[in-house]
């Protein structure tokens, strides 16, 4: 899983960390690493690692914290994804002091979400489809933090992000229906695309006019 310790990186990595940056700045792209912000790696033996949680209102494990954004955000890192994080009152004690130090340029991605955390961060989610039942529900997408839940967190913070994959991929939407892309927008949700989809990317550029506006806000 993602390293609490994620501002330690392999000696393969760390050597070909600044040509990597360097490619990311030239092409416009924010780079962004993957982390576990809630937890810190100790010793269970020898050979393995367990996880204890961080004390949220010690300033020493803050600024321990804090400590290891500063290093990426040193190494050129622009967003970071916070993995099994957002969901509790500790992790939102958490992020409103990340965010302080973060300041609103720098963009996060929290797994799990709840009211409180959308104020300071935005939303990562999965969207799988769902076939549905003759006698049940209709075909339809599920974002797995919940549209109705969506709905909320943008009422209760307006300018609040969610981003999502669509865990499956395109192979069980039945032909005709609506694809993930306009669900994604109709949401107000960002897509997020794996590399090697250069015709679902066209699409999605051709979308973007109507839903986005020139500084690249919603509508």
């Amino acid at each position: 899983m993602y390293r609490p310790d994620f501002d330690i990186l392999p000696p393969e990595v760390e050597a070909r960390w600044g040509g990597i940056a360097k490619q990311f700045k030239q092409a416009g792209l924010k780079l962004g690493v993957c982390t576990r912000p809630r937890h810190i790696a100790v010793r269970s033996t020898w050979k393995k690692d367990r996880i204890i949680d961080i004390n949220a209102d010690d300033p020493g494990h803050q600024a321990m914290l804090w400590k290891r954004f500063e290093n990426m955000i040193e190494k050129g890192c622009g967003l970071f994804y916070l993995d099994s994080f957002g969901s509790s009152f500790e992790d939102v004690k958490l992020m409103r002091y990340l965010r302080g130090k973060l300041g609103a340029d720098i963009l996060t991605f929290a797994e799990h979400q709840c009211d409180a955390i959308m104020v300071y961060s935005g939303g990562y989610s999965e969207t799988s489809f769902s076939k549905g039942d003759k006698n049940g529900p209709q075909p339809h997408y599920r974002l797995w933090s919940g549209v109705k839940n969506w709905r909320i967190f943008e009422f209760l913070a307006p300018g609040s992000q969610m981003a999502s994959r669509l865990y499956q991929g395109q192979k069980d939407i039945p032909e005709g229906f609506e694809s993930a892309d306009d669900f994604f927008y109709s949401n107000r949700i960002t897509p997020l695309l794996p590399t090697g989809t250069d015709q679902r990317l066209k699409r999605i550029r051709a979308r973007q006019a109507g839903r986005l506006t020139k500084s690249g806000l919603w509508k």
